[in-house]
Parts: C-alpha cells; structure tokens; sequence
C-alpha cells in the first residue's frame, strides 16, 4: 500500500508539461495495492487494481474522498 510520501520531481522540460497543482496533490496522496502471486511455475504481479486507487484532498471548505473503478 502507498505511504503517500512520494516526490514528484520539480525539473523543467519543454516535453514534460507541468502538472496542474490539484493533480499533483492526488498523486502525492494515492493509495494504490500491490498483488503478488508465486506458485510452481507461475509469477503473476498486478499493480493498482482500478477500484482500488484512491486518495483524499482539501477542495476550499469540503474534504472530499476519490475512488477510481
């Protein structure tokens, strides 16, 4: 599970476009699952069910939480 601690660089490119501030305060806070399955001869991993991405954030007076699915 994500700890919400990760960072988003701050570098200026002319290919990357600089991200709107709400979306960088959703990617900084979303959870997101890990699945990982080891059995004889089979590895399957799967990263960030869709209905399991979710973050929360301070929009003016609401709290509001985002559920993607």
């Amino acid at each position: 599970m994500g700890d919400g601690q990760g960072h988003l660089g701050t570098e200026k490119s002319p290919l990357i476009p600089t991200l709107p501030p709400f979306l960088v305060r959703s990617l900084r806070n979303i959870e997101v699952s890990a699945t990982l399955l080891i059995e004889p001869g089979l590895m399957h991993f799967e990263l960030g069910w869709p209905n399991m991405l979710r973050w929360t954030d301070t929009l003016g007076p609401l709290t509001a939480e985002m559920r993607g699915g």
